[in-house]
């Protein structure tokens, strides 16, 4: 089994915790601030892809 990085135990928690507390403002910001994070590490991820399939486009 593949290692959850924290980034992804984060959003989890968040969500988790956003559906127990019945998504009180608390726990929405929670939420909120767990995904920006969670973007802020798949962006550049997608970004370098994106541009190595441009520099390959037959593959």
């Amino acid at each position: 089994m593949k290692a959850l990085r924290f980034d992804t135990l984060f959003l989890l928690a968040a969500v988790i915790c956003a559906l127990a507390a019945d998504w009180s403002v608390p726990s929405c910001v929670l939420l909120l601030s767990a995904s920006v994070y969670t973007l802020a590490n798949v962006i550049p991820q997608l970004w370098r892809y994106y541009h190595e399939s441009k520099k390959h486009p037959n593959q």
